[in-house]
């Protein structure tokens, strides 16, 4: 974003933020919900792995935006920690009788 942009940027409340999101989502009926993500960028959602302390593996981030599942599966690191929160605050989500319509398992697009 460049040095100027990014100081811009992180000067923004973050609090306020999420104040107006909030907000914002509640005055067109959107549910927001508010979560931490502890552990979710070193668990694997491909394994079906927990968030949890015990599961937590920093050393499966092979490089940036790249992670290792238990398999040798390699899926992109913020998608991985994308579902993981997901699975924290929905564990439904993906089941066939209680899943979210639209929510698809990740497919591997490019092995090599």
């Amino acid at each position: 974003m460049g040095k100027q942009s990014n100081q811009k940027f992180v000067s923004i409340p973050y609090q306020m933020l999420l104040q107006q999101l909030k907000y914002k989502c509640e005055n067109v009926g959107i549910k927001y919900i508010e979560t931490e993500e502890s552990y979710s960028s070193g668990t694997s959602f491909l394994d079906g792995e927990e968030t949890i302390k015990q599961n937590y593996d920093k050393s499966r981030r092979i490089e940036r935006g790249l992670f290792r599942s238990n398999s040798g599966l390699l899926i992109n690191s913020d998608v991985n920690g994308s579902l993981q929160i997901m699975m924290k605050v929905f564990p439904n989500a993906f089941s066939e009788r209680y899943g979210i319509e639209g929510v698809l398992t990740p497919i591997v697009i490019n092995a090599a």
